[in-house]
């Protein structure tokens, strides 16, 4: 079994202080031209923070933001169907409504999502 400082000999490899921001942590990373970086506390590695780990925070903000954007009852019906995969027929009886009503709402509320989210394509 390999041990990891056969694996990464000769390789420069980063690290950060887990008392660290994310954003000191991107900015170092985008320094330093890499794609990761190890984390420590006390000289213990405590885990790895990657792009992906930064991409899936900033996403989950943006979304949680436009999210925040929709009336109570655009989010409620994006929830019911996306998130909990109910019909529209289930979601109009919930809400008291019709299923075309619910329907409508569901589109609006897609489309506030859809540009509020645009850029990150």
């Amino acid at each position: 079994m390999s041990r990891v400082r056969d694996v990464v000999h000769q390789r420069d490899l980063f690290s950060v202080e887990e008392h660290q921001t994310v954003a000191e942590v991107a900015r170092k990373m985008g320094e330093l031209h890499v794609g990761a970086i190890m984390v420590f506390r006390d000289r213990e590695l405590r885990g790895v923070f990657s792009e992906r780990d930064l991409m899936r925070r900033e996403l989950g903000t943006r979304i949680n933001s436009a999210l925040e954007k929709l009336t109570p009852r655009e989010r409620m019906v994006f929830e019911l169907k996306d998130y909990h995969g109910l019909k529209l027929r289930t979601v109009g009886e919930i809400l008291n409504t019709t299923e075309e009503t619910a329907k409508n709402t569901l589109f609006r509320a897609t489309q506030k999502l859809r540009g509020a989210l645009s850029d990150m394509r």
